[in-house]
């Protein structure tokens, strides 16, 4: 599944209603493969259970844009405490009276109708309300990816999967990036969330950096050549969790 584009939408109500499309599109061919023992079910007790996003997508979008922005009563309202993530952690969400597959699919689907006829209705203001329903709904598709990736070996199998880049013609060598100033942060004039604000200047020192992504089979010899156990390979945090949870390979392998 590729990344999606961080695309400030327009307050056109057709170009909202893409985006949010768009975004529904990704979640429901993300579970497609799954079935409804395998969305119900806890694949690790550091995530919750897939269905549990389902209902959580469809509970924030209740909220922000059939309440908040419509000004209407939430389609669920008797939902809003189980799909609080706040009030509810992950460890606890598997025990929650949280909707069945079916259930949760419906529940998508009928806030989804709720907004289409507001946003035809009412437009979409700023559109930032409708920005932040599209990206927290990518967000969640992010959470499911890693809960999958942490399920046991066979759970899962794609429904497509992107061919790798070609790089035929690009050296695997490092590349040197001098020290400098860097503009970190998001200014003013567009989406951005709480913790990405505000735009600021930070001095980094040089450093370098591999010019291509790290391949499995690379990984793989820095596994085979001990890297594991070389304590120049890691960071101080990453030895000490490498050391505390007796971690010599990834997950799986």
């Amino acid at each position: 599944m590729s990344s999606p584009s961080p695309t400030r939408l327009a307050p056109e109500p057709a170009r909202a209603l893409a985006a949010l499309t768009e975004a529904r599109e990704r979640t429901l061919a993300l579970v497609a493969p799954l079935g409804a023992a395998e969305l119900e079910r806890v694949h690790s007790p550091l995530m919750s259970p897939l269905v549990w996003d389902l209902g959580h997508i469809a509970a924030f979008e209740d909220l922000w844009l059939v309440h908040r922005f419509a000004g209407q009563d939430m389609v669920r309202p008797d939902l809003a405490e189980v799909y609080d993530a706040f009030e509810t952690p992950r460890a606890g969400r598997g025990d929650l009276p949280f909707l069945h597959t079916d259930d949760a699919l419906d529940y998508l689907a009928m806030v989804r109708d709720r907004v289409a006829a507001a946003t035809e209705r009412l437009g979409t203001g700023d559109g930032l309300l409708h920005e932040l329903v599209v990206r927290h709904e990518h967000q969640h598709n992010e959470t499911m990816l890693q809960t999958l990736a942490l399920a046991d070996p066979g759970v899962y199998a794609p429904p497509a999967r992107s061919p790798a880049a070609s790089r035929d013609g690009v050296p695997a060598d490092m590349v040197r990036i001098d020290a400098g100033p860097f503009l970190a942060g998001a200014g003013a004039g567009r989406f951005t969330y709480d913790n990405e604000r505000p735009e600021h200047e930070v001095d980094l020192p040089t450093f370098e950096i591999d010019r291509l992504p790290v391949t499995n089979g690379e990984y793989l010899d820095f596994v085979e050549a001990g890297g594991y156990r070389r304590r120049l390979s890691w960071s101080e945090a990453g030895w000490a969790w490498r050391t505390e949870n007796g971690v010599e390979r990834p997950l799986y392998w």
